[in-house]
């Protein structure tokens, strides 16, 4: 995930939403981050940014369109697939047949929110710091030789 690439959270709760965003400056994140309430406004922010973000945390309890048909969707539309943007299911709750279920879209993880805020800024830092480190179609590569 390339740290400029914007960070895309999908999520209809506005008190969690501000707990990430809040997270976010408490870990001096410098990508722009993108919130979304729906996932028709991410599919629509998707399918007109230049700038494809690096990692999407989706909810999988949307109030229309669930995280994980979301996905679905995302891996169907061939425009959107080709941007391989890592895709998290961010929730406080999931079934043992949602899991199964993403897995097999794939999702690249799920995870359940953390209760205290330590334990969540720990978490949201793991999860940024692995995809940080990641290569994909998108992201730029380190020079020839590079070990």
């Amino acid at each position: 995930m390339n740290p400029s690439r914007p960070i895309v959270l999908i999520e209809d709760d506005s008190d969690d939403t501000q707990l990430f965003r809040m997270a976010m400056r408490v870990l001096n994140v410098n990508a722009p981050i993108c919130c979304f309430s729906s996932a028709k406004e991410a599919i629509e922010f998707l399918n007109t940014t230049e700038d494809p973000p690096g990692l999407i945390l989706c909810d999988n309890h949307l109030a229309a369109i669930s995280g994980i048909d979301l996905r679905e969707m995302l891996a169907q539309d061939p425009k959107l697939h080709r941007m391989t943007i890592p895709f998290i299911l961010f929730s406080t709750a999931i079934s043992d047949a949602d899991v199964v279920k993403a897995f097999e879209l794939p999702v690249q993880g799920i995870f359940l929110k953390e209760s205290s805020f330590e334990k969540y800024l720990d978490q949201l830092d793991r999860i940024l710091k692995y995809w940080s480190g990641s290569i994909t179609p998108n992201s730029p590569r380190p020079p020839q030789g590079w070990r």
